[in-house]
């Protein structure tokens, strides 16, 4: 799927016996079948984390331009960075503290809420070297050219809860820093009203993934914040950017992928609920995703 160097330690060598020589095959069908056999045993397991997303009223004063543009942490620990007045396209500081905390795997913490129009996103996580800065070129693959945050999304409430792949109204939205500016990239997987010409295949002798479209979503508001080691992202989208309509009770996941310490190229992936996420080697397998293994929100009307 794409190219991929790693460092493996060996263990125990001092107990290892000669065996007679045999060969064998590991074949890419077999790499396949490795990769649903775990992730089938995680999902056989698995009971998805519950997450509300809050409703709040309209923001007073956004887009004011005598408003305070101070964007604070996800929570009283993390520095609050005062900027300039007269960015009138951000929220107040205040918003942030609105919606419920969720906490991710390590230090990592989210917040999303909404105000009937708009939904606001906010991620912070530590951030080791530059592994949250992006050097992509290609929209469409920037889950492996360094670090980006992802909130993936089912907007239609009728999608079977237990299907391994992307169904009709699955969206993920991953925000990516390519030099100091922070895109959204819409994918959405399952869409018959898309251009035929605007489908993205990914394939490899390990999966396939098709995407209807992949495309930077303008109307989003997204820009990152640096403060003593934590990295925090936040976005404000249009609902209707990413759906007609949420669903009171639907699924999500929200999470990262951590890039190297130079931005280069990306070395892991870490979410709130999915935990099937150690193959780093194979693009269809990155550029997709796996709904049975999502959380359950509501959404507050």
């Amino acid at each position: 799927g794409k190219t991929h160097a790693s460092i493996i330690e060996i263990g125990g060598l001092e107990g290892a016996v000669r065996i007679k020589p045999f060969a064998f095959t590991i074949t890419g069908a077999d790499i396949a079948e490795s990769g649903r056999r775990a992730a089938d045993a995680l999902a056989a397991a698995f009971t998805p984390p519950s997450y509300t997303v809050k409703k709040i009223a309209p923001p007073k004063g956004f887009g004011d331009d005598d408003a305070l543009d101070g964007l604070g942490g996800l929570d009283d620990e993390t520095p609050v960075i005062v900027k300039p007045r007269g960015a009138a396209l951000h929220p107040p500081a205040s918003v942030w503290k609105e919606g419920n905390l969720a906490k991710g795997p390590g230090e990592d913490r989210f917040r999303l809420f909404h105000d009937g129009r708009r939904l606001y996103f906010a991620y912070t996580c530590r951030e080791e070297g530059a592994s949250m800065k992006n050097s992509g070129k290609d929209m469409t693959t920037l889950f492996e050219t360094g670090g980006a945050v992802d909130l993936m999304l089912q907007t239609d409430a009728k999608a079977n809860p237990s299907r391994k792949a992307a169904a009709h109204g699955d969206i993920r939205l991953l925000f990516a820093d390519l030099g100091g500016k922070v895109v959204c990239v819409k994918y959405d997987y399952d869409n018959p009203k898309a251009p035929k010409a605007s489908r993205v295949e990914f394939a490899s002798d390990v999966a396939r993934t098709s995407v209807s479209s992949i495309t930077e979503l303008k109307e989003a508001l997204a820009w990152a914040e640096r403060s003593q080691g934590f990295y925090t992202l936040r976005a404000v989208i249009p609902v209707s950017a990413v759906a007609p309509k949420l669903p009171s009770a639907t699924r999500l996941d929200v999470g990262r992928v951590v890039g190297d310490a130079m931005g280069n190229a990306s070395v892991d992936r870490i979410y709130w609920s999915n935990k099937a996420t150690a193959l780093m080697s194979d693009r269809p397998t990155q550029a997709g995703v796996e709904p049975r293994l999502w959380g359950k929100i509501v959404v507050e009307r």
